[in-house]
């Protein structure tokens, strides 16, 4: 996918970032500072949100729960710690 900047602002200032950066390519250095931004977008998300997201992606995985099983002692079942 090609990425055509138009304004010459904006491609001055990849070529700033790509000579501070010390890369080669202009790709390199909007590809690292992409990157930063989203990691600083990440980070501001609150951690309750991150939580949900992954329990969402946890019952997305593995299934509904199953209710009526004693996970206690069917885990000591199979490390066979069962009295």
């Amino acid at each position: 996918m090609a990425l055509y900047i138009k304004d010459p602002t904006v491609g001055l200032m990849v070529e700033q970032n790509r000579a501070r950066l010390g890369v080669r390519t202009k790709t390199d250095a909007v590809r690292i500072a992409l990157q930063h931004e989203l990691d600083r977008v990440e980070e501001e998300i609150p951690p309750r949100e991150k939580m949900a997201a992954l329990r969402q992606q946890a019952r997305h995985r593995l299934g509904p729960p199953v209710y009526g099983v004693d996970m206690k002692k069917l885990m000591d079942e199979l490390w066979e710690e069962a009295e």
